[in-house]
């Protein structure tokens, strides 16, 4: 274990033990898991532990310290592939990701109890520094940056809710304070960009030489994403504050610093 600033880190399989520390923590957020719709076709099995038995085995140790709180990381995903509204959208997942997290959302609302005030929170399409290698933003500001082709999928009408990591972790700190309500609560930008623009905006950011790739568009990949963020806005004072624009600009100086470029 390694700790920093009041940050603690401890590699562990939480799928056989949890970590000691965990017995002094009133609050617990679980963002563990495997994430990604395209790798979940490959090895479904491995997110079926990762996203559900891993999830159950961590709020069943949380009821069982008597947290007041306990903060589970979910996707749009569970929404399936026009993931557009508020939190009453039925769920329709179209990847083994996304039924995997609709799954895990079942089996700890069917758990829940006093001592362990459940909140659940869909993330939609989280961008920014850090962001992950597989991620598309990420793909596509790096083979930018390198002056490559862009991989860029093919069906028409493409558009995502993106939302800034920063934005994301004001969420969840919102959501730990136990005078708000225990829900589901959507968390996303509520400004829904379509693809073209999304392309336009990097491509000016890093260079405008971008080169076009047309791909075919993998299976169970979403094709609109539009959150409706009223249950959240309502229950806290959060609100998303940081523009696609100016998030974008933080990745590709992140991205680009990572370059040496």
């Amino acid at each position: 274990m390694s700790t920093v600033a009041n940050f603690s880190i401890t590699e562990m399989d939480l799928l056989t033990s949890t970590p000691p520390e965990f017995a002094d923590c009133d609050v617990r957020i679980n963002m563990a898991g495997l994430a990604g719709q395209a790798r979940s076709w490959e090895i479904p099995e491995r997110y079926e532990a990762a996203n559900v038995d891993l999830a159950v085995a961590l709020f069943r140790a949380a009821q069982s310290s008597r947290v007041r709180r306990f903060v589970h990381a979910s996707t749009s995903s569970v929404y399936g592939e026009f993931a557009e509204g508020d939190e009453t959208q039925l769920f329709d997942p179209c990847s083994p990701y996304g039924t995997t997290k609709v799954e895990a959302e079942g089996a700890l609302r069917e758990l829940a109890t006093d001592e362990a005030s459940l909140v659940i929170l869909r993330f939609f399409s989280v961008y920014g520094p850090g962001q992950r290698t597989d991620m598309g933003f990420y793909k596509i500001i790096d083979a930018a940056l390198r002056q490559q082709e862009v991989s860029v999928h093919d069906r028409p009408g493409l558009m995502r809710d993106f939302t800034y990591v920063s934005d994301v972790a004001d969420a969840v700190l919102a959501v730990m304070d136990p005078a708000v309500e225990a829900s589901i609560y959507n968390v996303a930008s509520s400004d829904p960009t379509s693809l073209d623009e999304s392309l336009a905006l990097i491509d000016e950011l890093t260079g405008g030489t971008m080169r076009r790739r047309m791909i075919p568009t993998p299976h169970g990949m979403q094709t609109r994403t539009s959150a409706d963020t009223t249950r959240l806005r309502t229950a806290t004072s959060w609100r998303p504050s940081t523009p696609l624009r100016t998030g974008l600009e933080n990745q590709v100086a992140w991205q680009r610093e990572a370059l040496a470029l």
